[in-house]
């Protein structure tokens, strides 16, 4: 499992993985590299970024962990129509009533301990077990969006 982003990326990196399990890629890739790694890879979990809408040109499973974006804004059915997509975001109405929130903590309105509100109440027991289905194959919905508190 590769942990890629920017090198600015660091900090995220240390609460995602703080006993550095995965290997590090920050700031490592170019573009087209990092399509190359998308296409050998057998599962991206990633937030709303330009990562996640490139991995539908390689055909890579995709987990989405959305914060602020609704997932009808991603339209999984129309853009990912080449990959299997799941969605994941918190049922948390964003008092900034942004529909594109981008979740940025210098932005968000709902911080608790340096984290938004709406990524700590993702559905993880729904997440994982996405994730732990289509590393073992398993067919399901090409693809989906679920809401809910974990």
């Amino acid at each position: 499992m590769i942990l890629s982003g920017e090198r600015s990326d660091a900090r995220i990196a240390d609460v995602v993985d703080p006993k550095r399990r995965l290997e590090r890629a920050l700031g490592r890739f170019s573009l087209d590299e990092l399509a190359l790694e998308l296409a050998k890879s057998a599962l991206l979990v990633t937030v709303d970024t330009g990562i996640m809408h490139l991995a539908k040109f390689t055909g890579v499973p995709v987990v989405a962990l959305l914060a602020g974006t609704p997932c009808e804004r991603v339209r999984p059915s129309l853009y990912f129509e080449n990959c299997p997509f799941h969605a994941f975001q918190a049922d948390v109405k964003c008092e900034r009533k942004n529909p594109s929130c981008s979740a940025l903590l210098r932005f968000c309105l709902q911080v608790e301990d340096g984290y938004s509100r709406c990524m700590r109440q993702l559905p993880m027991e729904g997440i994982l077990s996405c994730i732990e289905g289509i590393l073992k194959g398993e067919s399901g919905p090409r693809s989906a969006c679920r809401t809910g508190a974990s």
